[in-house]
């Protein structure tokens, strides 16, 4: 391995475990398990829900709204699945999207934990894109697996707006795709106007700046706020005037 990648492995596995610190009642139970000392992690967080996260070789698990879920993961990206399952599911990021009832386009969809938390709370349908095909097997298996693959549609490739079935104009979008933001919300390009015209709620992590996309969606009515981590990379919320 590369000494850029291993160095780059070793950032994220302190700023990981500096975040389970900050959040969780018992972070030493997470270390134990990832130096392969114990078989599981039970974490308990210190903000949010009460759900507890148990973390086993390849799987994790967490139960939200009364329900169990169990997500398959890649063991290379161990790492992320407490930080993300915790964001997703106990500190509940996207629990301002108004979901029930609605369609979903899920861009970046990864493994499913997002499109899960959609279906949790009550959308019709969730639409999955992404570009890893390894990524989308997981994803199938862990909607079948929580029995919501029923309300799924998954999509290889990028958005593309001819596979959607989505009526009138309240529909939510969350995009989560290493940069593919930028071209999803281009003046010139082919779909800024149909999400204009579809959506009522957009959600997206981006990753170069928001500035440009923030003036394409308030030039289309939209109200923007952006929750920054850094001076490139935060979160953005849009929704309809």
């Amino acid at each position: 391995m590369p000494i850029r990648e291993q160095i780059r492995g070793m950032k994220n596995e302190i700023g990981v475990a500096l975040a389970i610190f900050r959040t969780t009642k018992n972070p030493f139970s997470y270390c134990l398990f990832r130096m392969h000392l114990a078989k599981s992690a039970a974490l308990l967080p210190k903000f949010g829900n009460a759900s507890e996260l148990l973390l086993r070789r390849g799987s994790a698990e967490i139960t939200y709204m009364g329900k169990n879920l169990v997500f398959e993961y890649n063991t290379g990206a161990l790492c992320f699945v407490p930080l993300a399952l915790g964001e997703i599911f106990t500190y509940e990021s996207y629990k301002n999207l108004k979901v029930k009832g609605r369609g979903v386009v899920d861009v970046g969809a990864s493994i499913g934990d997002t499109a899960a938390y959609f279906i949790s709370k009550g959308a019709r349908k969730v639409y999955c894109f992404d570009t890893d095909v390894y990524r989308l097997a997981v994803l199938k298996r862990n909607l079948r697996r929580n029995k919501y693959l029923q309300c799924a549609e998954i999509f290889h490739g990028q958005f593309d707006r001819r596979k959607l079935k989505l009526k009138g104009r309240t529909n939510v979008l969350k995009v989560d795709c290493e940069g593919c933001e930028y071209a999803l919300f281009d003046p010139k390009g082919p779909h800024l106007a149909y999400i204009a015209s579809t959506f009522g709620q957009i959600v997206m992590e981006y990753h170069n700046g928001e500035a440009a996309i923030r003036r394409a969606l308030e030039s289309h009515g939209y109200s923007v706020n952006v929750n920054r981590a850094s001076s490139t990379i935060g979160i953005l919320y849009a929704s309809k005037r």
